[in-house]
């Protein structure tokens, strides 16, 4: 197995393990420096370049099997990476290697500015929807009914560990969405609201 592989599938496996949906890391190829975010939010997961010096994005579906998604994506890489088109210019093989070395070998709290970083470049739910209006609590609406009305979906915890990390640690072990407004509002998330 290659080493991105195996680096790729342990972050996954950590990232799984811990309910965390992103992670960034930078790179530096071919004289080329570069955020990265991988995010497994979504299927197929993806990795999104974001050159520093211009804010370019490029993004690269990983599907099963950790495989880059790249059939198409051969001119976006040479234009991204500025790699000269011809012969022996670009080895798949040394941008593996290149992005096994810099991705992360644990999962990390995300900073403030790799949370904005995210939000802006990742297609997050709602995404005009910030603030926080209040929480749904599916246990209990369930409670009594023949059949589930509802359930906290992935994109929605997601969301919250990007906006609100406090309240993803104190809500990722249970079935509660976070509702959000467009509009800022004066409500705040209480503990003592779950119980």
């Amino acid at each position: 197995m290659s080493n991105f592989y195996n680096s790729i599938k342990n972050l996954y496996i950590d990232m799984r393990n811990n309910k965390i949906y992103f992670q960034t890391f930078s790179i530096n190829f071919n004289n080329i420096e570069a955020d990265c975010i991988f995010s497994i939010q979504d299927n197929p997961f993806e990795i999104i370049f974001i050159r520093k010096y211009d804010a370019c994005v490029l993004k690269i579906d990983v599907k099963k099997g950790f495989i880059l998604n790249i059939e198409n994506k051969f001119s976006e890489i040479y234009k991204f990476f500025n790699i000269k088109y011809g012969k022996g210019n670009f080895s798949l093989i040394s941008l593996l290697e290149h992005l096994s070395k810099k991705l992360p070998n644990e999962v990390k709290i995300l900073s403030d500015n790799e949370r904005k970083q995210v939000y802006n470049f990742v297609n997050i739910e709602e995404s005009e929807k910030i603030y926080y209006l209040s929480f749904t609590n599916w246990d209990k609406v369930n409670k009594g009914k023949s059949k589930p009305v509802g359930s906290r979906t992935t994109k929605n915890l997601a969301k919250t560990q990007l906006l609100f990390p406090d309240i993803y640690e104190s809500t990722k072990d249970k079935n509660i969405s976070i509702n959000y407004s467009h509009v800022p509002t004066d409500k705040r998330f209480d503990l003592k609201d779950l119980e």
